[in-house]
This record gives structure tokens, sequence and C-alpha cells, in this order.
């Protein structure tokens, strides 16, 4: 039996108590006497029943439980061991252009075991996409060390990729899945009654609860990297190809938290959500006011979702449109007060090509009471990077590389979101 079923049947047993009791207060007939002592053996046995399922439950929970932050692993020799791994040795390894790559496939053996996951090529842990890699030796510019100093850096030329802020929002990351998950959703508060006295039952009320579950639906990118790059000894050159990794798996959460549709694999983002507010700005569109920025926030705080790590998420255009704004005498009103001063970030995944009406170019503007309320999962415990030396890329004196990741993502309460889908920007 489960608690839930234990705690009902101990209730019945209750109810039946009292009626007994409440017909003979002066002392039980025969009859009575043994239903009595019935029900009390039955309690007594309800009563161990219920601490054994709990002590179940609680064993149940630890042993499933993932850690919601730091590394995906939960575990400090493994956390230890990727303090020296190197994303560039992992690659150039997989690509035959190095021998001296080890401990990146020992690593990606461990973690291709614990996610119990069949994947081909490398499996990175997605922690090194997160972490600076340390140097740990003291290397001079002479003696045989200087050997392992290369040509200086400077600061890569990448593509202008918008800038990954759903994580940086708040949005509550949890790494290190496996299967499909469901997360308890409240829809309403359980009820309560006022009571005459001690003498009377409070009525039994449960909220309501769903599920909101997530899977595992998978992003890749294709990019190439050249051959001299993955044989480099430098930390400067682990930085630029973690860097490079990470901000193309953030881009694709980025744009899947916002506006996936839920369409085939795609995630369902915040504009394609059930239950999350919307605020309209005109029949084509509208110039963004403090006036409208007024009914977002307050779309949210009527549905009591709004928290003090409330922000707002849009994008440059918008920005654009906001520093514009001015008074009757021509003065900037300023973000601070067309925002209510509460916090925004602009990333230009939040499109600003959408239509409604004759109106075309329109922009969106989000508003969270809580962006921890957006859940973001990754599985398999890190990335499955297949590396190909002998493709397109080879007459180039390049690499393929292909990456895919196992995301979802999830409103836990909807009503904490609101959008305006329509500004003129």
């Amino acid at each position: 039996m489960t608690i839930r079923e234990i705690l009902a049947r101990r209730e019945t047993l209750r109810q039946e108590a009292r009626s007994i009791h409440a017909a003979h207060p002066d002392g039980l007939p025969a009859e009575q006497e043994a239903r009595w002592q019935a029900i009390e053996a039955e309690a007594a046995t309800l009563a161990a029943s219920e601490r054994r399922q709990a002590m179940i439950d609680e064993m149940d929970r630890r042993a499933t439980g993932q850690p919601l932050g730091g590394t995906s692993t939960g575990d400090a020799r493994l956390d230890r061991a990727l303090d020296g791994y190197r994303l560039v040795r992992a690659l150039g390894g997989a690509a035959g252009l190095r021998s001296d790559d080890g401990l990146e496939r020992e690593i990606g053996q461990e973690i291709a075991r614990r996610s119990g996951i069949a994947s081909e090529g490398l499996r990175v842990p997605l922690p090194v996409l997160v972490r600076d890699p340390a140097e740990t030796r003291a290397i001079t510019s002479t003696g045989t060390g200087g050997n392992l100093i290369g040509t200086e850096l400077r600061q890569p030329i990448e593509p202008l990729m918008a800038a990954s802020f759903v994580a940086a929002a708040g949005a509550t990351v949890i790494s290190g899945l496996n299967g499909r998950v469901a997360f308890p959703r409240i829809m309403g508060d359980a009820g309560t009654t006022w009571i005459d006295g001690d003498g009377q039952d409070v009525p039994l009320s449960d909220p309501a609860v769903e599920q909101v579950g997530m899977q595992p639906r998978t992003v890749g990118s294709r990019t190439e990297l050249s051959r001299n790059l993955l044989v480099q000894d430098s930390l400067d050159v682990e930085r630029m190809v973690r860097r490079s990794q990470a901000r193309q798996l953030a881009a694709a959460i980025d744009r899947a938290a916002i506006t996936g549709d839920g369409t085939g694999n795609a995630p369902r983002g915040i504009m394609a959500t059930p239950g999350v507010g919307s605020v309209s700005l005109g029949t084509n569109g509208g110039a963004i006011t403090p006036d409208a920025v007024a009914d977002l926030v307050g779309a949210v705080a009527d549905a009591n979702a709004d928290t003090s790590t409330a922000g707002f998420l849009t994008n440059t255009k918008v920005q654009r449109a906001i520093a514009k704004l001015k008074d009757t005498t021509g003065r900037p009103l300023g973000e601070a007060v067309v925002l209510q001063g509460k916090p925004v970030l602009y990333t230009n995944s939040v499109p600003s090509t959408l239509t409604k009406g004759t109106g075309s170019g329109l922009s969106a503007m989000i508003y969270a009471g809580a962006f921890s309320e957006m859940a973001v999962g990754i599985w398999e415990n890190g990335l499955s990077v297949l590396v190909n030396p002998y493709g397109e890329a080879y007459a180039r004196g390049g690499v393929q590389v292909r990456t895919l990741a196992s995301v979802d993502i999830a409103l836990l309460h909807p009503a904490a979101f609101a959008v305006l889908r329509d500004v003129v920007a």
C-alpha cells in the first residue's frame, strides 16, 4: 500500500471508531467490543506499514535524486579528473592526430557507462563546457618548457551568435537525466474550512495536481576545425574550442526555450505554451510604452506568479526602442522607468520577424515572474561528439565535428510568464 492508501484506510477506521463510540458512550456491547478490538489491531498494523513505506520512499528518493547545480556527476573523484580534461586533446585523438588522449577516452567511457545509452563517437562531459581549463604546470619561456608554449593567440573571430541568457536569467537546469521524467504542477490550493470547535471534522481536500513531462529531444550541430588547431597544447585554444561548442548548444537551448513550437522533435518554449499570459499592442502591432509594460507585469501579478526574481527578456531592437522613449519635455524616460526597475536581458534569440494583421517585422518581449519556473533538462550526462577527419573538410586541412545533445524544456508554472508578440521596433 502507498502512504496515501494507508492514510485513506486509517481515516475510514477513525470515522468508524468515532461512530461506535458515539453510539455507545457508556460501554460497548460484546459485538461492538470485538469490532473495536479489530479496529485497534488494524490501526497498529497500518502504523507499522506506514513507517516501513516511509523508509522505502525516502530510500527511493535518495537513490534516484540528481544534484541541481555543480557538475552533472555528483562524483568528487570524477569531478577532480575533469579538471585535467582537454576537449582539444579529445577531438585530436578521435581524429587520429594525437595519442595523448588517454584521460579523455577513459572519462568518455565512464560517462557512457553511467548513462547506459550507447552512442557513436566521443562522449564529452557537459561540465567541461562551462569550466575554465586550469593550467597545472609551471612553464617558462626558457629551457625545455618553452617548447610547450605556442604562438600567441589573439581573441578568436567567431560568428556573431545570439547571447545565451536563458540560464543566466535563472532557468532551472537539471542535468544527468535518464529516460522520461515528470514534475508535479499544482494547479490549485487545497481547500480550507473554518470549523466549529475541536469536535468537528476538517473536510478532506487535495490540491489539483498534474504532471509536466519531459523527454530527451536531440539537438545537433556540425562545425569544422583545422587539424593544426587540434594538435595545440595552448590553453587559449582549449578555451576557444570549449566556448565555441558551448555557445552553439546554449544558443539552441535559448531558441527552443523562447520560440520552440513543440512540433516534430522540438521542445515547446514560452511563446507556444498554453497558459502563458499575453498582452496585445494593437491590431497590427504597436510601439512599446510604459503602459504596455505595466500590463505585461500585471498579467503575471494577477496570476499570483510575480516574485522578487522577476525580469524581462527581449531583443536588441526593443532595447533601442526603449532607449528612444521620451517624456513631454523630450528627455529620455530611461530603461529603469519603462521597465519599472526590473532587470532585463537582451538576446536576439527573441524573435523580431513576427507578423500580425498588416504588421511585419514585429518583435517579442517576455516577462517572467520567476524564470526558475522554466526547467531545462539535459540527458545522457554529456554530449555525443563524432569526429570525421576524412569528410568534405579533408581537402581544406580540416576536421568535421558533429555534436549531439539531448535536451527538453518545460514550464512548471506557465502563468509565471507573459508575452508581447507585436512590438514595432
